[in-house]
């Protein structure tokens, strides 16, 4: 029982973690003690309430807590050229240092311009989502995943979940953090916090490459 316990906390911990992940960005009620904390407007509009406008951009307000936000990418884009010419050099294969030096900027500034793109895409996804999910009463959903970097053997992987027939993806991430430290230790204890985690003394699966998916369910 104590162990079966140990790996439901472990797995709310991952859905808690990822939630805010892909939330990250999307209008949603900040108020960490609120029931409705992370749940992006786009996909729950029964929590908030349209409450006027700050400029050019929405506000709302969370029914549970009282606390307003404002959807901070429903203004118009006033770099949208420039970002339009920044994903282009991006996807025709210019590295990040040719791309500064055509449009005179710096790597930090490449940078914020690129988080500042997948912030926006990531809430025209969260809309289309929202009705494709309404679409039916029920869906069949495959997951899959492999290596980001196929031949590096570093443990990270590209984790996609999709309907099986249609093959819309419904969500993707990486079992990777840019702004979290891996301070969990060798022995793994479902109970703690940052179980999550794979310790940085842990080298053997760096060294190994990564299983095969098997096709039989069992």
């Amino acid at each position: 029982t104590s162990t079966v316990t140990g790996c439901l906390l472990a797995v709310m911990m991952i859905a808690t973690s990822r939630q805010h992940v892909h939330s990250d960005g999307l209008p949603a009620c900040r108020n960490d003690a609120c029931d409705n904390f992370g749940l992006s407007v786009h996909t729950h509009k029964h929590l908030y309430h349209a409450f006027g406008y700050s400029g050019d951009r929405q506000r709302y307000r969370c029914k549970a807590c009282q606390s307003t936000f404002v959807d901070k990418w429903s203004g118009a884009n006033k770099k949208l050229q420039f970002q339009e010419n920044l994903m282009g050099l991006l996807f025709t294969g210019y590295s990040v240092r040719e791309i500064c030096r055509k449009l005179s900027i710096n790597p930090k500034t490449f940078y914020d311009h690129v988080d500042h793109i997948a912030s926006r895409c990531r809430r025209k996804l969260a809309t289309i989502d929202a009705r494709w999910v309404n679409h039916a009463s029920h869906y069949e959903l495959a997951s899959s995943y492999i290596a980001l970097q196929p031949h590096s053997n570093n443990g990270v992987y590209w984790i996609v979940s999709g309907e099986a027939h249609s093959g819309y993806i419904l969500c993707q991430h990486v079992n990777y953090s840019s702004d979290e430290e891996p301070i969990a230790t060798l022995d793994h204890n479902p109970y703690d916090e940052v179980s999550r985690f794979v310790s940085q003394e842990y080298t053997a699966e760096a060294s190994e490459p990564p299983a095969e998916p098997s096709n039989h369910l069992r």
